[in-house]
């Protein structure tokens, strides 16, 4: 619960500052609690919902090898 405090603050301080348009909601780090509470959260601020779609490497968790 802190964790989603503490990104709601995030948010709400760059979107003072002019500088957010949108939050990664789903990642293959993420669980489906953590999609969900960060789509509550684009919501509620009115933010773009993204999902990750790049490539950084086996050595990333959540990543696999491409044939």
């Amino acid at each position: 619960e802190d964790f989603y405090r503490a990104v709601e603050a995030l948010v709400d301080e760059l979107i003072g500052k002019g500088g957010l348009d949108g939050i990664e909601c789903r990642h293959t780090d993420h669980t489906e609690e953590d999609c969900r509470r960060f789509e509550e959260i684009a919501d509620r601020y009115g933010l773009m919902k993204t999902e990750g779609s790049d490539y950084h490497g086996p050595e990333f968790s959540g990543s696999r090898e491409l044939d």
